[in-house]
Parts: C-alpha cells; structure tokens; sequence
C-alpha cells in the first residue's frame, strides 16, 4: 500500500506539467472576437434582389480583435440550425465583408449576393441576418457569432410608416412625407420615442428631413402641444399644418389650413401632390369623461399611390363611420387607437365592416397593456410600440 501511495504522489505533476506552456505559467484561453449587435435589417428599395436589404449594426467592443464583418443573409425556417460552423464554412459569394472602421456602421448588400445556401435572395421569401466577427488571428483566434436578426420578407413596397409615441406617426413615400399627431406633448402613461429623436423631427433634422404636412387630430396634449407646432412650422419653411379649430390656437404663421367640415362631413387639403381628406367624426368617451365636445378629425392621406387612414381618438360605432363610406375609400391602412374599453372584437369587426382595410394598425396603448391583450381582440393588426420602430406597405 505504500509504494501505491508513493507512484499517485508521481503522477500528479505530470498532469499539471502537461497543461502549463512549459515554464511553469498556465495557458491562457484563448480569445474570441467581440460580436457585433445588429440593430436594423430594412427593406428600403425595390429591386427584388440582394441589394434591397440595408442593414445596420453596432461593432464589437474592441475592434483590434477583429479582422472583418461579414454580413449573411439566412432563410427564416433555417435560423435555428444556423451556427457560428455554418457561418465559418460560408464562401465569399454568401457573404458581405466589412472592414472595421472605428464606428457603428449601415451597410447595403449588394445584388448578386447568395444567401446561406446558395440560391439567389428574393421577394416572397422571409429571411434573417447574422453577422460573424472574425477574429484578427493574433490577439484573438476564435471568431464569433451575433445574435439572429429579426425576421424581413422583401416586398414592392410603396411607402414607410415609423412609430413616434402614443399614436403619433411619420409616413413617407421617399420624397414626401406627413406628420399625424407626432408634435405631441405629455405622454404620461403612453408609449413614449426619446426627445432627441422628436426634436428632430418637428425641426426637419436627420434623419427624418423636413416634412411636407403635419397633422392633429384633436387638441389633447398626447396628440399635440403648441411649442413642438411653432417649431414645425418654423423649420419647415414649405410645411402646412391641418388641425381642428380647437388646436390651431396659439400656432403661429400663415401656413395653417382654415379647413373646418361639420360633423359627419369632409374637406380635401392638397400640398405638394399629396391629398387629404379630413373627415370630422366624435371623439370617444373613456374612464367616464364626456369628449363629446372635442373636436376630432380623421385624415386619409394619399401618399405613393397607397391611402391610410389616421381616426385619431375616433368613436367605435357604425352611427359615427357610416357618413363617410370609408369602405368605398379603398383604404390599404387604417390606424386605430387601442386601450381600455377601445380593445375588443366588436370593435375589429366594426373596423372590418366599416372600412374593410388592407391592413391595421393598432396604437395608443397605454405603456401597461400588454400587447397581447391587444393582438387578441385585433389578430390583424400590427401593434406599434416599438420606440422609431417602423413598417413598410
């Protein structure tokens, strides 16, 4: 038993001596190039290939690890099973490179790229983005893997509808565009866009430019607010502004429409091709107020040869939306509001009865609901929530 006990004692330091490098000090581990995080994945143009798709992304944590970005583009039903050996073992045809720049960086791929398996990248098809970080091969030796992007299926699309708080919306065409009720105030219990991104958009900065037409529906301060108008109508030295009479007091300058249709009836605003018909409608009674004395105004804009149709704070009821016989409209999409006793089936049929849209829009949740609350009682709808979050019809 002693000489067992002596031969164990020996083989000890020749396991540690074998996982050191040889002088006595540890191996060190190996390490990976940083990841990159993708941010956007957007189907800005139309050209049904490769090149449609932009995609934007924030760089690793520490660049000097990295040798390049490269940028794959993988059908959705394949996103699962896809790995950081799938990506490695990707030729160049499969791939966009990017060199490391210092920066965050936006890149549009290019026409004749493949994606993940080889087959040329399509309208009709949903796919996802990766992007694999490959290690400089000197300080790091592994590369990495990001995480998958959210799913985009590109299309022919006509125009761009981006999220600005509670039911405020920027619609654009890619040379006109229109602001509904996006020149807001306290939103308090509403979802809310960073202050930044709204300063720059009633003063026509990057990156949302100047806007030919803003709009409010109702003189509420969740829907409008008289400072952020001034500076609208002060920036933009070609805009107009439509509201009812209520929220026209206080804005300053001459480029305020004097449009004012009765109940239940419209006026049409033309500026800069783009035309809108204003209908007057009631504004709904919620946690027992009476609006009925507020003034409410819906808007169809016709905008890159789409219609959408804003109710702002309309009241649900046949009595209120047959006046204006919006489903001979041709309405492609309409943008409703959604909280508290708003959210309910009898209200999505009411919507399809009504109007009978291409596509719906659901907003105005208050910041607690959740959103699948509302996806129950509008299984159409896309629900905006997303702060600059966006879609594309």
């Amino acid at each position: 038993m002693r000489t067992r006990h002596i031969h164990y004692l020996l083989f000890i330091p020749f396991i540690f001596c074998a996982c050191d490098s040889g002088d006595g000090n540890p191996v060190p581990a190996e390490l990976s190039a940083p990841k990159a995080t993708i941010t956007l994945v957007d189907d800005p143009f139309n050209n049904g290939d490769g090149s449609d798709l932009l995609v934007a992304f924030n760089k690793g944590s520490d660049e000097t690890l990295i040798s390049e970005y490269r940028i794959m583009v993988v059908k959705n039903e394949n996103a699962g099973s896809f790995n950081l050996t799938s990506a490695e073992a990707l030729p160049d045809s499969r791939y966009v490179a990017v060199t490391p720049n210092g920066n965050d960086q936006e890149v549009s791929l290019s026409a004749n790229l493949m994606d993940a398996d080889g087959t040329t990248i399509a309208e009709g098809r949903p796919y996802v983005v990766f992007i694999l970080s490959v290690a400089d091969g000197d300080q790091a030796t592994l590369n990495s893997l990001s995480t998958v992007s959210s799913a985009i299926e590109l299309a022919q699309h006509a125009i761009k509808i981006t999220y600005m708080g509670n039911m405020g919306f920027l619609i654009s065409d890619g040379s006109k565009q229109v602001i509904i009720d996006g020149l807001h105030g306290n939103l308090t219990r509403w979802y809310q866009v960073p202050q930044t991104a709204l300063n720059n958009l009633q003063s026509g900065r990057a990156p949302f430019g100047p806007s030919d037409i803003a709009m409010t529906t109702h003189a509420h301060s969740d829907h409008y607010a008289i400072p952020a108008i001034n500076t609208y109508l002060a920036s933009n030295i070609n805009g107009q502004y439509l509201a009812p009479p209520q929220a026209r007091s206080g804005i300053n300058g001459s480029r305020v429409a004097s449009l004012s249709p009765v109940l239940h009836t419209s006026e049409v605003f033309t500026h800069n091709d783009i035309r809108v018909e204003v209908l007057h409608a009631y504004h709904f009674d919620q946690f027992g107020n009476d609006f009925s004395g507020v003034e409410n105004y819906m808007y169809v804009v016709e905008i890159g040869g789409l219609k959408v149709l804003h109710m702002g704070d309309v009241r649900y009821s046949a009595a209120n939306l047959s006046p204006f016989n919006l489903k001979d409209k041709g309405i492609d999409v309409v943008i409703i509001p959604t909280f508290n006793t708003l959210i309910s089936m009898a209200n999505n049929d009411l919507i399809k009865d009504q109007i009978d849209p291409k596509h719906i829009i659901a907003t105005h949740l208050q910041s607690t609901t959740a959103v699948s609350t509302v996806q129950l009682a509008f299984p159409q709808a896309d629900v905006f929530t997303l702060p600059l979050g966006f879609k594309r019809y």
